[in-house]
């Protein structure tokens, strides 16, 4: 995932012609128990719209949506004696990830909440959980259709459709994803240009685009990464083959482990298999049709 927030997600989110439920723009902070249930509601209405995340930017005017900066230092905060960024992510729950980026858009500062869309359940703030209702954050219970349909996307929320890794821009989705084994693999024929690179691979959902950016799924990336060891979401799911001495597991030859995606690596791991069975024995077809 990127490290700092790409400018082009709040040039996406600023071009929208309405307040979208997962956004709220704010000029300056506001009282830190209405900041977790906003970011409660905006994580749950990130669910209801199958997007990514939810955001809360700070230093835009909500009517206008001119940017006119904001004076608001996250950092500085305090509620009691935590700072702020702790003390939210402590009446989150479940625990899902809260980012806070500040940027600069325009000449002016901005600041950046971002929260993953509700994962395991709907997100709660203080035990309570909130909805976005038009540009108003309300109670959930107060709206069992939404409570409802929250956890009916939860329970058809699948690994491969979730997101593993951010791209800038179609060029790092190229840098990314070995898209020749891709073509290779699916025989299909491999496209002119760039652009219709890309739309083969949405097609194939390996990759999606929101809010300005593309985004690698889990899918794109298991199957298709150049290197997983760069995408730390699966760099522990990479294949490896372990030799050991003898029939069980008490000594160890050598072990090779696969930094490419799976349709990529395996007929290379099944060379680097074959190449030291015994010469009569042979693994064979290691693709089915």
């Amino acid at each position: 995932m990127l490290e700092k927030l790409n400018g082009l997600v709040i040039d996406h989110l600023l071009a929208n012609p309405e307040e979208d439920e997962r956004v709220e723009f704010k000029e300056n902070y506001c009282e830190s128990h209405k900041l977790g249930e906003i970011l409660s509601a905006v994580s749950n209405s990130a669910n209801l719209l199958n997007t990514q995340s939810g955001y809360i930017v700070f230093g835009v005017n909500n009517e206008t949506k001119e940017v006119i900066g904001t004076t608001f230092r996250p950092k500085d905060v305090k509620v009691g004696n935590e700072e702020l960024e702790h003390w939210l992510v402590q009446k989150l729950t479940p625990k899902v990830n809260l980012s806070i980026y500040e940027i600069e858009k325009k000449k002016k500062r901005l600041v950046v909440f971002k929260i993953d869309a509700a994962v395991d359940r709907p997100t709660l703030f203080d035990q309570v959980g909130y909805v976005r209702v038009g540009s108003l954050t309300r109670n959930i219970k107060d709206f069992p259709k939404k409570e409802g349909q929250i956890w009916q996307n939860l329970h058809h929320r699948s690994f491969e459709k979730q997101t593993a890794y951010e791209c800038v821009d179609e060029d790092e989705v190229i840098k990314m994803i070995d898209y020749p084994s891709f073509f290779q693999t699916t025989e299909y024929p491999l496209p002119e240009t760039k652009k219709l690179i890309i739309e083969k691979l949405k097609e194939a959902g390996l990759v999606n685009y929101q809010d300005g950016v593309y985004l690698i799924t889990n899918l794109g990336a298991i199957l298709f990464a150049r290197d997983l060891r760069k995408i730390k979401s699966l760099a522990r799911k990479s294949p490896r083959v372990i030799i050991y001495e003898g029939t069980d597991k008490s000594s160890a030859i050598l072990e090779q482990v696969g930094i490419k995606g799976y349709a990529t690596a395996f007929p290379l791991l099944l060379e680097f298999i074959n190449d030291r069975l015994p010469s009569n024995e042979v693994i064979t077809r290691a693709l089915r049709q």
